[in-house]
């Protein structure tokens, strides 16, 4: 027998079609009495155990199955206060069309299709989470963060930010992907202390993806591994004019 639904105005409400009312300061306004609360919590649960048991199977890696799995206890262990706290998030699980493995394959194929359209020609469905996750790295300024299934804003914004075209993301990802083994293994390097030319004030430096090639090499020199390094734009540019000068002129017409 299904669970009973909170309704309003006579609509029986659930988070694919009125996500509105779950939200923090819905849930905090009074809108939801404990009763509600506890009942909807259960309800939700039991439909995002499904899809996690789905999610598990089928995508394993993907970011609503790290994000979700576990997170949600039974109410008898998160009580009513730990219910409210949870209900928004776990309302948007439902709604999203990421959280279902159906939906994280659409998306996924959608921007495949769009970055091979625009040039991205070395990306497919076997690479294209860990692109996302490489460019989300490089927009954040760290080696390694682990991002859902991209979109092609994201990816063509993060390349942006960092000034790079598709030649150096070509390059500088199959460099990442070597480093996975190693960058898995690198504990969040500390901030350092850096002083500012302006104040002359030493202020807090986050730690860059320099400084983790670095920690990379160092593991990769441990375990007798040659060390990763970034072309210069020097060598870049005399590969693209070797390039250039491999490529066959067009044929010319032959005069009538």
């Amino acid at each position: 027998m299904p669970k009973p639904r909170k309704v309003v105005d006579g609509i029986a409400l659930d988070p694919r079609e009125n996500l509105e009312y779950y939200t923090k300061s819905a849930v905090a306004s009074g809108e939801w009495t404990d009763a509600e609360i506890r009942r909807e919590y259960s309800r939700l649960r039991d439909i995002a155990q499904k899809r996690l048991q789905t999610l598990a199977r089928n995508e394993p890696n993907s970011y609503a199955y790290k994000k979700n799995a576990g997170a949600y206890p039974i109410l008898k262990e998160t009580g009513t206060e730990g219910a409210k706290a949870l209900l928004p998030q776990l309302a948007r699980f439902i709604a999203a069309k990421t959280g279902t493995v159906k939906g994280i394959q659409e998306q996924r194929a959608k921007s495949i299709q769009q970055l091979q359209e625009h040039g991205y020609d070395f990306i497919d469905k076997s690479n294209i989470r860990q692109f996302g996750e490489f460019m989300e790295a490089y927009r954040a300024d760290k080696a390694l963060q682990v991002v859902g299934s991209p979109t092609v804003v994201d990816l063509f914004g993060a390349a942006k930010e960092r000034h790079m075209n598709i030649e150096e993301i070509k390059e500088q990802f199959a460099m990442w992907l070597q480093a996975l083994p190693e960058l898995q293994q690198v504990p969040p390097i500390p901030d350092r202390k850096k002083r500012n030319k302006e104040t002359g004030k030493m202020e807090p430096v986050k730690a860059s993806a320099d400084d983790y090639q670095k920690a990379v090499n160092k593991l990769r020199k441990q375990s007798g591994k040659s060390p990763l390094r970034k072309q210069s734009a020097q060598t870049r540019m005399k590969a693209e004019q070797r390039k250039q000068s491999e490529r066959k002129p067009p044929a010319r017409r032959k005069k009538k």
